[in-house]
């Protein structure tokens, strides 16, 4: 029942991200797969975490973008980065969050020149959305679970 839940979570986020035409609707999917927890306030928290993050981190990121117009230490930053990203990736979801998402939005800034805005803001609408879907997705696991452990019938399978 979890995985159904799951997939279908994912495909209500991808459907969402198709509709509203967001220019990377596949981190709606990231969002749910790495936001989703066993309980309510865990996936909350780690959603929020990642919101709080991202937010922080994607006005860093165009701040970098907009204020550097030296490709070397524009590179030199990406390098710094990328160390901070993998040395905190499983320390804190607020810091890993910090480093990850100017990664993505000055590799991104650099391959789509004058388009940095666009892509935060679409990534925080990511975030956001794909916090949500898991929030929600996580309370029908625990229903569904809930309503698993109440029935009478042994041969009833979730």
């Amino acid at each position: 029942m979890r995985a159904f839940l799951v997939g279908v979570a994912c495909s209500v986020g991808l459907a969402i991200g198709i509709a509203l035409r967001l220019p990377r609707d596949y981190w709606v999917l990231l969002i749910i797969i790495i936001t989703l927890r066993s309980t309510v306030s865990s996936t909350a928290t780690s959603t929020l975490a990642v919101f709080i993050g991202t937010l922080g981190s994607g006005l860093i990121a165009v701040a970098l973008i907009l204020g550097i117009y030296n490709s070397y230490f524009l590179g030199v930053t990406l390098l710094l980065v990328m160390i901070g990203m993998f040395s905190l990736r499983g320390a804190n979801t607020i810091l890993s969050q910090l480093f990850i998402v100017p990664l993505i939005i000055i590799l991104l800034g650099i391959i789509s020149a004058g388009q940095s805005e666009l892509l935060i803001g679409a990534r925080i609408l990511d975030v956001a959305i794909g916090g949500g879907i898991a929030i929600v997705t996580t309370i029908l696991i625990r229903a569904g679970l809930g309503l698993r452990l109440h029935s009478k019938d042994p041969t009833r399978f979730g």
